[in-house]
């Protein structure tokens, strides 16, 4: 009987192990990518600028789309290449949309003064 017991208890021990290990295998997800939360940062900042917000509106949608891409990628799949790749074109489109805004707003001021 006793030695029926230490088998099993071996068995178990050896069953949680190998349980164990491929659960702390598993479970290892890489860190979230820096260039999210830039973009994230860019895009904020682009949308609570009233002078984007009203002169580019079309520009910071694209913004938006894109980084929302950025995020659910980085939420299902978890490929910290491609979130770098669309966070990068997320962040650009943020500088695009503020860019549109300066530029609409040159041209505002030299219709003015003509």
């Amino acid at each position: 009987m006793r030695k029926i017991t230490w088998q099993y208890l071996l068995w178990y021990l050896g069953i949680s192990t190998v349980l164990g290990i491929s659960l702390v295998g598993c479970s290892h997800t890489p860190p979230r990518p820096v260039e999210l939360d830039q973009a994230r940062t860019a895009y904020g900042e682009a949308r609570d600028n009233l002078q984007v917000a009203s002169r580019a509106p079309v520009a910071l949608r694209e913004a938006e789309e894109a980084l929302l891409r950025a995020e659910q990628t980085w939420d299902k799949e978890k490929d910290v290449r491609e979130v770098q790749n669309l966070a990068a074109v997320a962040r650009q489109r943020a500088e695009v949309a503020r860019a549109t805004a300066e530029q609409k707003q040159a041209e505002a001021e030299l219709e003015e003064l003509t």
